[in-house]
């Protein structure tokens, strides 16, 4: 649920109970959103709340009912229809629930004028593992003036993410980004809070990653390295010298060995013996490697390539088997055992490839730039990142058609990763974005925002979903859950 939760208040979970479930044609309340919001007031003011409910698909419910409760009647009441009275100086909050949806109005009451402005530092704020940050909020009168007894309401717009105490101690709750919003009377301010598991930075470029374990991962970096990582105690274990701009890596199906292809015009696919971090063979194909692919049973690796063919590489003989028409594949995705998806992105299009009968099936042009593929679980349904159109498309694999798309910031997305604990897709937002959008798949909508900074690129996940790795050009790597 997308809320607006009072970190401090802790009232709502008393108020659950008393309204209603669901919404007069049955809608199940997802989100409310009230005016005004904040509130200031001076002594003996009233204002009246106007609360409005949505179901999940940002539909409003009608004839809602909702309930009211202030979190302290000694410095503001509310009336069952939503009236706040302001009784003294202080601050607050006022709940409003109809379950499960709640969120609460910070509520600050003061002299009236006497704070114009406020300033909050600092105002970006990173948080990783149980670090926590106190922030400072300054009130000052119209001359500039500190208002020293100004009350300062803190809240956070999304708890899950992180939580903010009463003086302003912002702590991790979760991974992802939110604002925590300082209020004084009339005047507020915001700081942007990221929080991550870890980041460990990288002398280098890194780009794609893996993982091959369930607490180790892999990532390249495009100066002539990939690192081993630890993902239980993030950091580094050890570099591999693979050679110059590998920008992709398969798995095969025990995580035993690595392929990780380069960019660097020797049409070169080097193999990684993970647990050892040691190069222990290459095999070559023609054009620049821009992507790879271990199907299951570990047999043939499918190579992407910018020189207008995907290849098919017999593993135990290095020998080229085949090959099929796409143009600048950058991604490849599998249904089953059978079917590859290999992205066109010079033609905006989706090729599809059967392994069994080693010919293509259909070649589905959707214009556009298709990046990242993540085939849904089924096999019903491809997400696909178009960085020209920036949004994520969804493909409906049985007519071939879009049956929706995810709005994304402009130049969109690049890396599309499926967190198999919580079915989301995450998504690079590359070079302009500087973030990764975690888009629920079923609602079809962004529930989550992480700022990272730098160039966000490839990412991976266990295969619990408990941690994944964001690699980014900025020179870093990223651990979120």
């Amino acid at each position: 649920m997308r809320l607006l939760r009072l970190a401090i208040v802790t009232a709502a979970s008393g108020a659950l109970a008393c309204c209603s479930s669901t919404g007069p044609g049955g809608q199940t309340p997802d989100h409310i959103t009230v005016a005004p919001d904040p509130v200031s007031l001076s002594t003996g003011q009233t204002q009246q709340l106007t609360a409005t409910v949505y179901d999940s698909k940002n539909s409003v419910i009608a004839g809602s009912v909702v309930v009211y409760r202030s979190a302290d009647t000694t410095i503001a009441k509310v009336s069952t229809s939503g009236l706040v009275t302001a009784v003294a100086n202080g601050l607050t909050a006022i709940t409003v629930v109809c379950s499960p949806a709640f969120t609460a109005v910070p509520v600050s009451v003061v002299t009236v004028g006497s704070v114009k402005f406020l300033t909050v530092t600092p105002d970006s704020v990173l948080l990783l593992g149980t670090q926590t940050m106190q922030l400072t909020a300054t009130a000052r009168d119209s001359l500039g003036n500190a208002v020293p007894s100004a009350p300062i309401v803190y809240v956070s717009r999304d708890p899950a993410v992180v939580t903010v105490s009463n003086t302003g101690l912002v702590s991790r709750a979760g991974t992802g980004t939110a604002y925590v919003v300082a209020a004084a009377g009339p005047a507020q301010d915001s700081a942007l809070v990221t929080g991550l598991v870890a980041r460990v930075s990288a002398t280098g470029t890194p780009f794609a990653t893996a993982i091959y374990a369930a607490a180790r991962g892999l990532v390249t970096v495009m100066e002539g390295n990939a690192y081993r990582l630890d993902l239980g105690t993030p950091g580094n274990i050890g570099p591999v010298a693979t050679g110059l701009l590998p920008t992709s890596i398969a798995l095969n199906g025990a995580g035993t060995l690595a392929y990780v292809g380069r960019q660097d015009g020797t049409s070169t696919i080097v193999v990684v013996g993970t647990g050892s971090g040691v190069v222990t063979d290459s095999l070559t194909v023609r054009g620049n490697v821009l992507a790879v692919l271990v199907p299951p049973g570990d047999s043939i690796l499918v190579v992407g390539t910018d020189n207008g063919f995907v290849y098919l590489v017999r593993l135990s003989s290095k020998a080229v088997i085949d090959s099929f028409v796409a143009h600048g594949t950058n991604a490849l995705a599998m249904r089953g055992d059978t079917t590859v998806f290999a992205n066109d992105l010079f033609n905006g299009a989706i090729v599809e490839y059967n392994l069994r009968t080693r010919q293509p099936v259909r070649t589905i042009t959707l214009g556009g730039l298709p990046q990242g593929l993540v085939v849904a679980p089924g096999g019903a349904t491809l997400y696909y990142a178009d960085e020209a159109a920036s949004c994520l498309q969804i493909l409906d694999l049985a007519s071939g058609t879009r049956s929706g798309f995810v709005p994304l910031p402009p130049a969109g997305g690049f890396g599309v990763a499926r967190n198999p604990a919580n079915g989301l897709l995450y998504v690079s937002t590359s070079y302009y974005g500087a973030r990764v959008l975690v888009v629920d798949p079923v609602a079809r909508q962004v529930v989550k925002t992480i700022v990272t900074g730098g160039v966000p690129r490839r990412i991976s996940f266990t295969a619990n979903g408990s941690v994944g790795i964001v690699a980014n050009e900025g020179g870093w790597i990223d651990y979120i859950q």
